[in-house]
């Protein structure tokens, strides 16, 4: 009875997980494809950024969008906004001389206040001076395509959304770290993709994202992260508004993945801990299934212990099921968008999952505070 019992729930959980998958990659098919088009009117942009403590990537950063705004035909601005940076952040943005290049202190817009949510501050001061038509949101160590801003103001033009989430996409090192994240990181993409598609989930990178002016604002007192989750959420309430995902890999932003252990479980355990605030169920479940299928995956040890070879035969067929499931997946995503040399990580990368969504699914359940940019926030 035991035995059968287990044998149902692995088939259970296996088929979730599988039929998850191939439920993201059907809708991510289903997505348009948005390529370079020519831009037929005049579009008035503002590039926001908000920088602390970012004068390995800044100038990069700067760097690509000069590149990409001189492809483009629209009126652009970008709106640095300098939180606090005790860096050489400041002096590197102030050595560019560009008229369409805005650097402000959010010093100067809170005083003295002691806030927590720091960043969508900075985000609100920086929307309070944007001009632009539209907002495109961006990370302070990201780069851009040349056809960046073309393929965008194409997609706005063609489409007049509300809201765009766009990708991002790590660029690894020679690490085997550095390949998983890369990896992660092209799955999530596909999975903000079908959640939009199918109208199910509502997922964006605050790292890529774009919106008309005045239809996102945000509060200080609110967590310190999910300053895109939230937007995007929020705006989905309305069956009026217009959200896409940016299937275009000129559409893209490129940042570096991160050098550590330490560093990439900080910086997913701050991803994650806003995950337990999310209030629809559909989304919910789409981050539970992954975590209760690595959960089965390593109680299939424990069971090996009381059932002895059947359930070392099934975790053996469960394991094969999730690599076969992640290999198609993940060779279509690096495929599409040109990274198909992480491929050669897969079954490191596969290991490292499990460890990933185990620690930090655990973590960001009892973690209410974490350390970003040198600041305790919740």
């Amino acid at each position: 009875m035991l035995l059968c019992l287990y044998v149902v729930l692995t088939i259970i959980i296996a088929s979730l997980y599988v039929g998850l998958l191939l439920y993201i990659l059907v809708q991510w098919e289903a997505a348009p494809s948005f390529d370079l088009r020519n831009s037929n009117s005049l579009l008035h942009l503002s590039i926001v950024i908000p920088a602390r403590n970012e004068e390995n990537s800044i100038g990069s950063c700067i760097e690509s969008l000069k590149a990409s705004i001189e492809k483009a035909i629209h009126t652009v601005e970008v709106i640095i906004i300098n939180d606090h940076s005790d860096d050489n952040t400041v002096a590197i943005v102030e050595s560019y001389d560009l008229e369409y290049l805005t650097l402000l202190h959010l010093s100067d817009y809170l005083k003295s206040k002691k806030i927590n949510a720091y960043k969508k501050v900075a985000l609100e001061y920086g929307l309070s001076e944007a001009k632009g038509e539209y907002i495109i949101q961006l990370d302070a160590d990201v780069v851009v395509g040349e056809q960046y801003l073309e393929t965008i103001t194409a997609i706005i033009q063609s489409e007049q959304p509300d809201f765009v989430a766009c990708p991002v996409i790590f660029n690894p090192d020679d690490s085997a770290l550095g390949h998983f994240q890369c990896l992660d990181m092209l799955g999530m993409m596909a999975v903000t993709c079908a959640g939009i598609q199918s109208n199910n989930w509502h997922m964006a990178n605050g790292a890529n994202m774009i919106y008309r002016r005045g239809v996102v604002s945000f509060s200080e007192e609110t967590l310190a992260s999910g300053d895109d989750v939230y937007s995007i959420q929020k705006i989905s309430k309305d069956p009026a508004n217009k959200i896409l995902f940016a299937k275009s890999t000129a559409a893209s932003v490129i940042t570096e993945v991160e050098k550590s252990f330490a560093d990439f479980f900080s910086q997913r355990l701050r991803w994650a801990t806003k995950n337990k605030y999310m209030k629809s169920w559909k989304m919910q479940a789409m981050m539970l299934i992954p975590f209760l299928n690595v959960i089965w995956l390593l109680l299939h040890i424990a069971a090996a212990l009381l059932i002895g070879p059947h359930a070392v035969a099934l975790g053996c067929f469960h394991l094969l099921v999730k690599l076969g499931t992640d290999y198609v997946y993940l060779s279509k995503l690096s495929s599409y968008y040109g990274r198909a040399e992480s491929m050669s990580y897969f079954f490191v990368s596969n290991a490292l999952h499990i460890v990933y969504i185990l620690s930090v699914g655990v973590a960001s359940l009892l973690v209410n505070k974490y350390t970003w940019k040198g600041r305790k926030v919740r």
